[in-house]
């Protein structure tokens, strides 16, 4: 899905010249998956993330492209600085260029790696059987493996071996170990940032780990932020026996925008952990 007619709509919207015909006519595929995703469950289950990557320093996806995402499926995209970070983490992700220090934004997508280490079919996250689509994929995906598993069924255009993957009876420990960061504010309110950590398939020390990234807000669902494979390392670091215990520093992570979120606070960080089976 990824090629010269994502390039040309790139180059369109930095001159401004990107419609939803020149959408539908360069990525029919997309624009298909899109109109699917009108009014899905899959829209409800994420919270807000930033447009800028970190590491790389610069913006993911061009707004303009994030706008007609959000015309197409007529979900707001955008909420002050914020973005949807389901559209922009899947759909979002998928149209950029971006080059970081761990690679390209969309090869999350369209590698196959993913998959791979998750023992699904390569391609299947991607959604182009005309079925499914990659939002809802990914959203059956991550809910179903941090166990908010629940809701499952409403989402009506997954990928059927996804639904296998996580309702298998040995895949009901889908995470090895989770982070969990916590802080109550003034009036109450309580935040729980949660890092879940999953196991993946591979033999590359660089692809060892797919952390899933999760927001709560008072009694509100989880929020879903975004997903990513980390290395070995990176892992090692994050279990760092060290960094865990009370009157921790306290912030969102990986892009979340968190509203009312205090700008500085401090809680507690907890690791949890569980054995796989």
């Amino acid at each position: 899905m990824h090629g010269k007619q994502i390039d040309s709509l790139l180059a369109g919207a930095r001159h401004g010249r990107v419609t939803i015909r020149n959408f539908r006519v360069a990525l029919p595929e997309l624009y298909r998956q899109l109109s699917v995703d009108r009014g899905s469950i899959a829209l409800e289950s994420w919270g807000l993330c930033s447009n800028f990557d970190q590491e790389a320093a610069a913006r993911i996806v061009d707004r303009k492209l994030l706008t007609l995402i959000g015309r197409i499926v007529r979900c707001p995209i955008r909420i002050e600085r914020a973005y949807h970070a389901g559209l922009m983490c899947t759909y979002g992700y998928l149209l950029s260029n971006l080059g970081t220090p761990a690679g390209f934004k969309h090869d999350r997508w369209t590698s196959g790696r993913l998959e791979s280490g998750l023992g699904l079919p390569a391609g299947t996250l991607l959604g182009g059987n005309g079925r499914s689509t990659l939002l809802q994929n990914v959203t059956a995906l991550f809910l179903g493996l941090i166990g908010q598993d629940e809701n499952l069924s409403e989402l009506h255009d997954v990928d059927a071996t996804i639904f296998d993957l996580v309702s298998r009876t040995n895949h009901k420990s889908k995470w090895e170990f989770r982070i969990v960061e916590s802080i109550e504010i003034q009036g109450g309110c309580r935040y729980e940032l949660n890092s879940y950590l999953c196991p993946l398939e591979s033999e590359d020390s660089d692809f060892h780990t797919l952390l899933i990234y999760s927001v709560t807000v008072g009694d509100a669902p989880p929020q879903l932020i975004t997903g990513f494979p980390i290395s070995k390392a990176s892992l090692d670091a994050l279990l760092d026996r060290d960094c865990f215990g009370i009157a921790r520093a306290i912030g969102p992570c990986y892009g979340s925008i968190i509203p009312g979120f205090p700008a500085e606070g401090f809680g507690s960080r907890e690791l949890i952990s569980r054995t796989v089976a």
